[in-house]
């Protein structure tokens, strides 16, 4: 879990912002993230933290996103 301070930082950004760690597990995410997904019929049971988000994100976004070990 990320520091409070960091938090704020990622909710002081407008655009939405999941941290992964280096498995693809959501260990953080801003209001942003949070907002965008319940306004766009989300669930965060998938895209919430504590989720693998790379094993349920469609293929396009897996191809996006660089895991750095």
């Amino acid at each position: 879990m990320m520091q409070p301070f960091s938090l704020a930082v990622l909710d002081s950004l407008v655009d939405q912002i999941a941290v992964l760690d280096h498995e693809g597990v959501i260990i953080a995410q801003n209001q942003s993230w949070v907002s965008f997904s319940n306004e766009n019929g989300g669930d965060l049971r998938k895209t919430g933290v504590g989720v693998n988000y790379i094993a349920v994100c469609p293929q396009e976004i897996q191809n996006g996103i660089i895991i750095c070990k």
